[in-house]
């Protein structure tokens, strides 16, 4: 199996790739939760004032929001449909991190609205040039 067979093959619940990512995504939870929580006990016993553990938790959730996006989305068939599930897990883990850091970072001007329209016209305009081909 070469590295893109996964991308182009359907995985089944008893397949290696499968089970590759669920134990994958098992391990990346308890590294990224033991990280967090490491940070956080620093930021308390260095006195707690401003959580600035946040932005490691919103990095940290970000990139398992992603591995399990990709989880979800190789469950999609083959072909350009997986490519289409794979480009909106990718633009909805952008959104929430960068709706996360606007709401963290004191909320005011909704800035992650640009970046939102772009990625959902990039989506929009993939999504039908696939479905055109």
């Amino acid at each position: 199996m070469t590295n893109i067979d996964h991308i182009t093959t359907a995985p089944t619940h008893t397949s290696p790739v499968y089970q590759g990512l669920r134990s994958r995504l098992r391990r990346n939870a308890a590294v990224a939760l033991a990280a967090g929580s490491g940070l956080t006990l620093i930021w308390m016993l260095t006195g707690g004032g401003t959580f600035w553990p946040v932005w490691a938790w919103i990095g940290l959730g970000g990139a398992l929001a992603a591995d399990a996006g990709l989880r979800l989305a190789l469950r999609t068939p083959p072909g350009m449909p997986r490519w289409i599930a794979i480009g909106t897990v990718a633009c909805a883990v952008l959104a929430g991190v960068e709706i996360a850091v606007w709401a963290f970072a004191g909320g005011g001007y909704f800035w992650p609205m640009w970046a939102l329209l772009i990625l959902a016209a990039a989506l929009i305009v993939r999504t039908r040039a696939v479905a055109s081909a």
